[in-house]
């Protein structure tokens, strides 16, 4: 009786815990913030249980069975709920240092909570031991508990008869979707790859990578480097040369044959493990899903319906069983063990197997659990003299480690204890002729073993508790077979899931691996026993000991302590049809039962209804509903789930067999036939019925009868199935086209209308429908259109599609009159052929016919100019939302209005929106031309709008923003919540209490207008972001930003900047001096600090006819550059706290520079440039001929300086020609117009040189045609004709997209109108260059550098030319375009002509990509910049 209290009590505190993430995850928003609390919530539980068992064990303290009994579990339980808080074990699974733990052939430390503790059959190649094979019990599974090495099968590229690895999976496939080059995309897709932070890192620890195995869209997947080289890794890169190894680029490129510095599955910013759980699982459940994860759930059975297709899942949670019911397929991912092990219990596997357990055959497949390849490792060990992972046993040593882990993310804790691979082939006398034919018999490219090297002592292999505890170093070499001929197997000795499977892999049991161990071993021994390691490894050989020499004792030995590499594979193996023992197809589905995979049409109309199951406006109770031609059953579970009260029948000629729910109901019945129905619905649904009904008028007559008053009728249906957007294609002449135009005919012979969809109107109208709409939209088949959503949807048309061909295509024009079998097979053949082959230019798609019919009674009518009679429900769309369903409508003189609404969307739903409805009496609510106003603030003037959608915390709060660009590192990311934001919401959104957000580059002229197309104020906060509010960049009102643009324009005129060229090429030459030097002897220069002198030095010298002598210093130039970006560190803070530079003015600039250097160096220079204002306006009033000095030093005295250019305009008044008025413009003049042209020339050059064939080398070419010598100086009107040389600097401009941050403009008298949004007079509204410049419907691959999209032969220049907005448009223009147009023509011509250069250790990713918004984009913090080196070109 006190156990079952106790159990009682932990059933009670557990479900607190397992229902307390959901919970708190709708509550919070993020799963960061619902961990949080959880965590103190779940200490409250456990509190609570531990003073309940007090309080139990206090009543039994007498009787000591009893009392021992419950010492016991409770001791059990709080283990248990304290491993629940610690989500994914804390640091023993997440800090990489610990990535041993728990692991070997017999740990003597185990955690039953963490790993599922299999260990195989003794295994006779392993003198009959029983071995521990770890495998992960966790979310994440194994990729929780490994080594974190990520690195890619191999490829062979240099011949077609050699296809590699991967080849030889295609071939064994089928499908040659598995090519390496195929499936790399896939890889790219998967992962993002971060360089390695080199300043962390030893010096000679010389990593190489390949950044282009990688793509910079990648992800969730973190794959990066550690912050802690092992010393021992460049020993260890020198004992492989020394055994022919050489050293290889990363192995990430699908070439793994040499060795290399491993990149881990690591987060670089937290440095700890980015495990399929820590990646893909928590994206998956931060955004919008309807993923949902049991845990402590065990999977007893698949179930079958008699069709042998896969309906559902039993489950064990707790010792209670539930059945998880699937509505499109069931997916198994439990592993080599496990997946086999639940294939068998469920049915599907080796019928003498299944009947010995009285398991019920499903299908017969022997090969499931059969061809397992594993590979085992083995590893002689060293003393060395260099610090290991071995000193973690130092607690002193293990302290300071876990410090500086804890403070900096640094130091031996960040790597896993092994950090460089290597792969390669035996010796060719090593092993016999027999084994080495068999080995050769593998693709070319695949290595006979592996090196891996453990920064420990590996032993015995049970764990590290054998390691010699002398304080030593230690390190051990393994070898691992990568050819093994051993073949093992996984089955089962019961039917029940909860007993661990039979693992045998039968290691060493084939004698050709052993004698590749034996010689593997050797090899290994050699990395340590060489001259290249000698002088640091301290004596001997500790284990097992050069005693151990002979081959029988290697082997001897191999057996007594290998351990499992944890890659055991092919117990469910892919294959062809006729492989009796391949257990799945190419698509991972399982030979020999249905159901395993997805009802694809069902997913397609829910992209195309946006997630909703029906485009009727239902009422939120619905008595009942009819689905006919249910197929599936898809829509009917579905609709079911969604409405849990109303009754449902679904028909179809010969419906699924499957468990509905209570109120589901499938019946066998023909849409023809007369319907026997007892009671009218209250909705009917019918979709893709065209090519199965024989009499449309009849069915349509029929849903009359039985439909109730004020009921909703629903098809969705082809209404023009067979078109191309390619003219050429659009006709006979395409195979698919022509089976299409066949198709229908025989349709027609049947009786079939394949277009009545287009008759439905007139047909329901003559019925008495009312309210009968049509929309028509359209399913790409493939992926071609510009929409990523319809992308997806073309996607799955295209397979859906090419599976109705395979399994219909024949059959439905089989019987045409004038066609043969063999013409019909052809004409399938043709069509298919058709529908795949470049769809990206035929474009073909289905044209699909949505209505929604309404039956007359309790409709609405209009009487007198007014509405009467309103439903408590009507419909209101909304572009890239669901459905939404009203309540509380209020009406005032025939005009409704206040309807609160709200979202009925799949929990969790981050967004809440108050929706407001605008009519007139003039306009109906169902008018398609209705204007939705866009109001931002609360309305007292009786305004009837509708809100733009957003996120509920941006609406309400600017911290919201804060977070992004403040919080969360490496800051100036939200720039990147605004792009989730608008494909979430779409192309407007509210992102914060005040202001709206365009994406739509169609609008930009519109926001960014002159003042004929009406005027534009600046947002205060935007316009402050420099802290410069009254320079012109941070003017409001438009027409003083009018009159101060009008004073600086002349200054920055096409005639004025012609002037400056001798300046330009003086520069230049002092530039290119500068290159020559570094450049000598394999010097490499950093270009964005080189450019940034040029650019700062030429401006300054042209504005303020002072040069601040950065091409001279380079102190100087490092001291401008920390300058600049100090300023770009700064900008998100400023913006959100426009007093902070006000303030810091104030301040004395000592203490300042104590405390914060960076605003420091701002007030510096501002006050610097107050000094300059002050001598102009000196010189202005008493005409003298010299200006006192500052920081600036006086290089060529001249007539006129921006200031003296701002002191003559008679355009504006004494106020605005005051000092610190004058230096906020010169402060914005000299910073922005350096930096961002040295941004753009940086971004040209890195593109260049990483496009020599294609971009550079015509370049020069063209450039050699006006440059006779390579110093010669063209004028920039001549430059400017030349038209690669233009190409290459607009696309530059294009592809920097420099400014980042969003541009906030308001409309101070006019309301603004984007679509059905009507946004009122006074909302600050932005939209972001960035946009518009990198927008995929415009430029194509927007991200890749393409000079040729520019040329006049390109028939899409004229529209690209309308989005060439790289200096913004209208009003607020750039005004210094001219000036920075002439640099980059001269600069980039002069460079490219003068010099050859190659890029040096630069990723773009890391490099040149944006990934902070600091106004202008910045690149990683971990960026050491454009780095080149070369030499002069002559």
């Amino acid at each position: 009786m006190a156990e079952d209290d106790m159990k009682m009590l932990w059933k009670e505190t557990n479900n607190q815990v397992d229902t307390l993430i959901p919970l708190l995850y709708m509550q919070h928003g993020t799963l960061e913030d619902a961990m949080d609390n959880a965590a103190s919530t779940v200490k409250r539980a456990i509190a609570a249980f531990d003073l309940s068992a007090r309080q139990l064990l206090d009543r039994h303290f007498d009787d000591g069975d009893v009392l021992s009994g419950l010492v016991k579990f409770i001791h059990g339980c709080r283990c248990a709920c304290t491993a629940n808080m610690n989500w994914s074990n804390g640091n023993l699974s997440e800090i990489p240092a610990y990535a041993g733990s728990f692991v070997g052939s017999n740990p003597i430390q185990k955690n039953p909570l963490l790993d599922w503790y299999q260990y195989t059959e003794r295994q006779v190649g392993l003198g009959g031991r029983q071995v521990l094979y770890p495998s992960g019990k966790v979310l994440g599974g194994s990729s929780a508990r490994n080594f974190m090495w990520y690195h890619r099968q191999v490829t062979w590229r240099t011949s077609r008869s050699c296809r590699g690895a991967y080849g030889k999976w295609a071939e064994l496939t089928g499908d040659e979707a598995y090519t390496f080059d195929n499936f790399l995309p896939y890889f790219m897709k998967s992962a993002q790859f971060h360089p390695p932070y080199q300043p962390t890192r030893l010096a000679n620890s010389s990593t190489r990578y390949d950044a282009t195995a990688f793509s910079s869209q990648g992800g969730p997947l973190q794959v990066s480097y550690p912050a802690w080289t092992n010393p021992i890794s460049s020993w260890i890169g020198r004992g492989l040369t020394a055994l022919g190894l050489q050293q290889l680029h990363g192995m990430a490129n699908g070439d793994i044959l040499g060795w290399s510095y491993v990149a881990f599955t690591q987060d670089p910013q937290t440095q700890t493990r980015s495990s399929s759980e820590a990646s893909y699982l928590r994206e998956a459940l931060l955004g919008p899903t309807n993923l949902v994860v049991y845990k402590n759930t065990m999977a007893q059975r698949v179930l079958f319906d008699d069709n042998k297709k896969a309906m559902g899942v039993i489950a064990d949670g707790g010792g209670i069983q539930y059945q998880l019911n699937a509505t499109k397929e069931v997916i198994i991912s439990a592993g080599a063990f496990r997946s086999p092990q639940l294939l068998m219990v469920s049915g599907i596997g080796p019928k003498e197997t299944l009947v010995g357990f009285n398991i019920t055959v499903i299908a017969d497949r022997p090969g499931v659990g059969q061809n397992m390849w594993d590979h085992i490792a083995f590893s002689p060990a060293y003393a060395v003299d260099v610090i290991t992972h071995s000193q973690l046993a130092s607690p002193p040593f293990a302290a300071a480690q876990t410090a500086d882990y804890i403070a900096n993310r640094t130091g031996i804790l960040t790597n896993c204890g092994g950090d460089v691979l290597g792969f390669t082939n035996l010796p060719m006398d090593s092993v016999s002729r027999p084994t080495r034919a068999a080995l050769d018999a593998f693709p070319p490219d695949w290595p006979d073993y592996e090196h891996l090297f453990l920064d420990g002592y590996f032993g015995f292999a049970n764990d590290s508790s054998d390691a010699p505890r002398d304080g030593r170093s230690y390190v051990s070499s393994s070898a691992a077979l990568t050819k093994p001929f051993s073949r093992g197997n996984v089955t089962i000795n019961s039917n029940d899931t909860s007993v661990k499977p039979v693992v045998s892999p039968n290691w060493l049991l084939d004698p050709r691996d052993q004698e590749i161990a034996i010689a593997a071993f050797k090899q290994a021994r050699t990395v340590f026993t060489s001259n290249a390691t000698r002088e640091i490894v301290i004596g001997d050989e500790v284990f097992p000991g050069l005693n151990i020499s002979s081959d029988a004792q290697i082997l001897d030995l191999i057996q007594r302590s290998a351990a499992a590499s944890y890659h055991g594979s092919g117990t469910c193996a892919m294959g062809m049809a006729n492989d009796s023992t391949a257990v799945l197809d190419s698509k991972a589905r399982v030979f020999g039962v249905e159901g395993l995979r997805s009802d694809l049409q069902h997913q397609i109309w829910l992209l195309s209804l946006h997630g909703r199951l029906y485009s009727a406006p239902l009422p939120s109770r619905i008595g009942s509903i009819l689905d006919i031609g249910c197929g599936t059953g898809a829509w009917a579970l579905a609709i079911a789930k969604d409405r849990p009260d109303s009754k449902i029948i679904a028909t179809d000629l010969t419906p699924p067999k499957l468990t509905p729910p209570p109120q589901l109901k499938f019946i066998a019945a023909d849409a023809d036939e007369q319907w026997d129905f007892d009671a009218p619905f209250s909705f009917i649904h019918g979709r893709m019925l065209a090519s199965g009904i024989h009499d449309w008028p009849l069915l349509l007559s029929k849903c009359w009868d039985h439909l109730e008053p004020g009921g909703w009728l629903e098809f969705l249906d082809i209404c023009h199935p067979f078109r191309a957007q390619d003219p050429a294609s659009d006709n006979l002449s395409s195979g698919f086209i022509k089976w299409g135009h066949v198709a229908e005919s025989c349709w027609a012979m049947k009786g079939l209308d394949y277009r009545a969809t287009t008759k439905h109107q007139e047909r329901l109208r003559a019925l008495g429908f009312t309210n009968v709409r049509e929309e028509n939209l359209q399913w790409p088949l493939g992926a071609w259109s510009d929409s990523a959503e319809e992308r997806l949807i073309g996607k799955l048309a295209l397979e859906n599609f090419n599976t109705f061909l395979a399994t219909a295509g024949i059959s439905i024009i089989g019987h045409h009159p004038d066609l043969t079998a063999q013409e019909a097979k052809a004409l399938v053949a043709n069509a298919k052929k058709s529908l795949n082959d470049d769809y990206q230019v035929k474009r073909f798609y289905l044209t699909i016919a949505d209505k929604e019919e309404r039956v007359s009674l309790h409709r609405t009518q209009r009487k007198g100019g007014k509405y009467e009679d309103f439903l408590d429900r009507s419909h209101l769309e909304f572009p890239y939302r669901r459905y939404w369903q009203e309540k509380d409508a209020v009406v005032e003189d025939g005009v409704r209005y206040g309807v609160a609404v709200e979202a009925i969307a799949s929990p969790p739903t981050l967004v809440h929106l108050d929706l407001l409805l605008t009519t007139s009496n003039d306009v109906s609510p169902s008018d398609e031309n209705e204007v939705r106003k866009a109001d931002i603030g609360l309305q007292n003037d009786g305004t009837k709008v509708i809100w733009v959608q957003r996120p509920k915390l941006a609406a309400a709060t600017k911290w919201y923003e804060f977070y992004f660009d403040i919080i969360k590192r490496p800051g100036g990311t939200f720039m990147f919540e605004l792009e989730r934001m608008h494909d979430a919401y779409g192309p407007i959104v509210r992102i914060n209490p005040e202001e709206v957000h365009v994406k739509d580059s169609d609008w930009f002229g519109t926001l960014y207008s002159g003042p004929a197309s009406g005027l534009r104020d600046k947002y205060p906060s935007a316009a402050h972001m420099t802290g410069t509010p009254n320079g012109t960049f941070g003017t409001i009102d438009h027409e003083i930003h009018r009159k101060r643009r009008a004073a600086i324009s002349p200054f920055f005129s096409k005639n004025t900047v012609n002037s400056t060229e001798p300046l330009i090429y003086g520069n230049v030459r002092i530039l290119a001096e500068n290159l020559k030097r570094e450049l000598a002897n394999g010097g490499v220069v950093e270009l964005r600090k080189t450019y940034l002198a040029i650019t700062t030095d030429t401006l300054a010298d042209h504005a303020f006819h002072k040069s601040l002598g950065l091409l001279e210093s380079p102190e100087k130039a490092n001291d401008w550059k920390r300058t600049i970006k100090a300023v770009a560190i700064l900008t998100p803070l400023i913006k959100q706290f426009t007093w902070i530079i006000p303030t810091a003015l104030k301040l004395p600039l000592r203490p300042l520079r104590m405390v914060v250097p960076d605003i420091a160096r701002i007030v510096a220079l501002r006050r610097d440039m107050n000094k300059q204002a002050r001598a102009a306006i000196h010189q202005s009033q008493s005409d003298l001929s010299e200006i006192p000095t500052s920081l600036l030093d006086v290089k060529s005295p001249k007539t006129a300086s921006v200031f003296q250019s701002i002191l003559a305009s008679k355009g504006l008044p004494a106020k605005e020609k005051e000092i610190d008025r004058m230096a906020q413009e010169g402060f914005v003049v000299l910073v922005a117009g350096g930096e961002t042209t040295a941004r753009v020339l940086t971004t040209a050059t890195y593109h260049l040189l990483a496009n020599k064939e294609s971009a550079q080398r015509r370049l020069k070419e063209e450039l050699g045609t006006v440059m006779v010598e390579p110093d010669t100086q063209v004028p920039v009107k001549v430059l400017e004709q030349l038209p690669w040389l233009t190409a290459v600097a607009k696309e530059s401009l294009r592809i920097t997209a420099l400014v980042t941050s969003r541009l906030p403009l308001v409309s101070p008298k006019e309301p603004l109108r984007y679509g059905c949004w009507e946004i009122p007079p006074g909302t600050p509204v932005s939209m972001t260059l960035r946009d518009v410049l990198l927008d995929p419907t415009i430029f194509a691959n927007p991200l890749d550098f393409k000079p040729e999209r520019w040329l006049p032969e390109n028939p899409d220049l004229e529209r690209i030319n309308q989005a060439y907005v790289p200096f913004g448009r209208g009003s607020r223009m750039c005004v210094g375009l001219n000036f920075a147009l002439a640099e980059l023509y001269i600069i980039i011509a002069s460079l490219f002509r003068r010099f050859d250069l190659e890029l040096y250790d630069t990723i773009r990713e890391r490099d040149v990509d944006p990934v902070r918004d600091c106004f202008v984009g910045e690149s990683s913090p971990r960026s050491l910049g454009v780095r080149v080196r070369g030499s002069s070109a002559g």
